[in-house]
């Protein structure tokens, strides 16, 4: 390969000569562009990348500037990796990546993305996101790191299919993780709304978030077959994730851990063998089975999809608040997770050990526990100041 610098108005280009198969090829490479300059490239900086190519080219370790869009690149990428990664990624992948980065950075060619398109990708979005939701503002840290981690996963490919030798994203630093605050009841407020949905057709979905601290998808993915009536314990070993719109059964869980037995009291046991009537009295009547052996489904006997769960929850929350009085406490709007959160923060304030806790909620290690429910700490730290009261 021959390599030759040429000055073209104010700017220094190198023309690039080669032979493939007999075949004579030619490029030529913007200086200023290849070197991520905001002003026009000297010759001494052309002629070191001149001679940096060529020295790559003799170690066999040059690869040819890709004028390939970043956009098709990206899209191309997820779709190779549909199927070894599990759906909700790919969903989520695929949205952040259809709906953020390619209209933003799309159409630069994979050999001009710098670190600057990135930066300002990441301040635009800070400020002015583009919500999903239609809201203003821009997105949160976690999601333009969340970005961050797409595009540094398919830059890495991208190296690795010899289209680019450098990972831009690595050159930038994301926003700082700020850490989300949790939303959770008062126990006491926590089992009146319970009671109040007591003629709720999912108040056993309410029941089992709060008396078990079980993920959203991981209620819905719940099957008779996995209650053993005899012991008293209910396995976690499926859950029930949205997917292009759909309401679909994964078998597998997030991590290994989820996959967990929880010991039960006998009052669950009692409220599952009445609502395992109720329903085979009900599929009877309207002459319909249940083929995955589900505790909660539709009307139509089909699986509740989990946005579906989370509107009822925000009805039941809504009608609750109706009927308080002025001077009683309302309850603050939080989702099914919210539940989980109110299970947990339950268990920390009455002293049950965070390890026990953490296999509970089948996160991966204690730290995570810890990390996420460090608000109940100063009460605890408050009441143990006391506990020695007594030698004085």
């Amino acid at each position: 390969m021959n390599a030759r610098v040429v000055k073209k108005k104010n700017n220094y280009y190198i023309d690039l000569e080669w032979y493939h198969k007999s075949n004579r090829e030619t490029k030529t490479i913007s200086v200023r562009k290849e070197l991520g300059l905001d002003r026009p490239a000297k010759k001494k900086e052309a002629n070191a990348l001149r001679d940096k190519i060529m020295y790559e080219q003799r170690r066999g370790v040059y690869v040819q500037p890709s004028s390939k869009p970043f956009g098709e690149f990206i899209a191309e990428w997820i779709e190779n990796h549909k199927y070894s990664i599990k759906p909700t990624t790919y969903e989520s992948y695929k949205s952040k990546i259809t709906n953020h980065i390619i209209p933003e950075l799309g159409k630069i060619p994979l050999s001009s993305l710098r670190p600057s398109h990135i930066k300002a990708f990441y301040s635009k979005k800070l400020q002015d996101g583009g919500r999903m939701d239609g809201k203003k503002g821009g997105l949160s840290n976690r999601v333009v790191r969340y970005m961050h981690t797409i595009m540094g996963a398919a830059l890495d490919a991208a190296i690795e299919d010899e289209f680019v030798v450098k990972n831009v994203v690595k050159s930038v630093t994301p926003p700082a993780y700020i850490k989300p605050s949790i939303e959770y009841w008062s126990w006491e407020l926590a089992k009146e709304f319970l009671e109040s949905t007591r003629n709720d057709r999912y108040h056993l979905f309410y029941y089992i978030a709060l008396s078990t601290g079980m993920a959203r998808g991981e209620i819905l993915g719940l099957r008779w077959r996995d209650i053993n009536w005899k012991k008293h314990t209910v396995s976690i070993r499926q859950s029930v994730v949205p997917i292009e719109g759909k309401a679909v059964i994964q078998p597998s869980l997030k991590t290994k851990s989820r996959e967990r037995t929880l010991d039960v009291s006998e009052n669950f046991i009692t409220i599952l063998k009445k609502h395992k009537k109720k329903q085979s009295e009900e599929m009877l009547a309207l002459g319909i089975k249940n083929p995955n052996d589900l505790i909660f489904l539709t009307t139509h006997s089909t699986i509740l999809h989990p946005r579906d769960i989370d509107s009822y929850l925000k009805r039941a929350i809504k009608r609750f608040n109706k009927k308080r009085g002025l001077d009683q406490e309302k309850l603050n709007r939080i989702g099914i997770h919210g539940l989980r959160h109110t299970y947990a923060t339950h268990l920390l304030e009455e002293g049950v050990h965070p390890k026990i806790v953490s296999e509970r909620l089948g996160h991966a290690n204690i730290q995570v526990t810890l990390d996420t429910y460090s608000h109940v700490s100063p009460r605890l730290h408050k009441e143990i100041a006391t506990l020695t009261d007594d030698l004085g």
